[in-house]
């Protein structure tokens, strides 16, 4: 997962394929949205409380 700041969103990226080398899967949620992340990982990460910034 990776948060970027100033576009204030959250990335979630997941089924890599090794040939091409890129993921095959991303999910955003906006900051503020409660992320729930799928198994095996299997928890929530809330970002009511993450605010963006100024480069």
């Amino acid at each position: 997962m990776s948060a970027v700041a100033h576009a204030a969103q959250a990335l979630f990226f997941s089924n890599p394929d090794r040939s091409s080398g890129t993921y095959q899967h991303l999910r955003s949620w906006e900051f503020g949205e409660t992320i729930s992340l799928p198994d095996p990982f299997g928890f929530t990460v809330k970002t009511d409380k993450w605010e963006p910034w100024d480069d």
